[in-house]
């Protein structure tokens, strides 16, 4: 069993790589994927969520928002859908010291 979500030959590494996206491995086990070499792994109890392999960053679902909150541990705060994909992220260190915010442009 390999650690890696998806294979480093996989048609798919080329369209995601650099964007974040929320991978389930098993029913208990989803990581925050940013590309090959950056992948936060956590097992689900419930509606938490355990980091694993000494991560320090947090992952939660915002029931309100219906959207998953994964928090780095530079401040910076990354939303993706029910679903795992990107939607956003909240940067910490914004030149001028406000929240600076990115989108992923519309696919439809």
């Amino acid at each position: 069993m390999s650690d890696y979500v998806i294979s480093p030959y996989h048609r798919e590494c080329v369209v995601r790589f650099g964007t974040p996206y929320l991978s389930q491995y098993d029913a208990s086990t989803i990581a925050v994927v940013f590309d090959l070499c950056k992948a936060y792994w956590y097992t689900q109890n419930g509606d938490n969520y355990t980091p694993l392999y000494g991560a320090l960053a947090t992952l939660e679902f915002d029931r309100s928002l219906c959207e998953f909150v994964f928090a780095d541990c530079n401040g910076d705060v990354w939303y993706s859908t029910a679903t795992g994909e990107f939607d956003r992220v909240e940067r910490a260190n914004s030149p001028d010291q406000s929240t600076d915010t990115e989108r992923m442009p519309s696919t439809s």
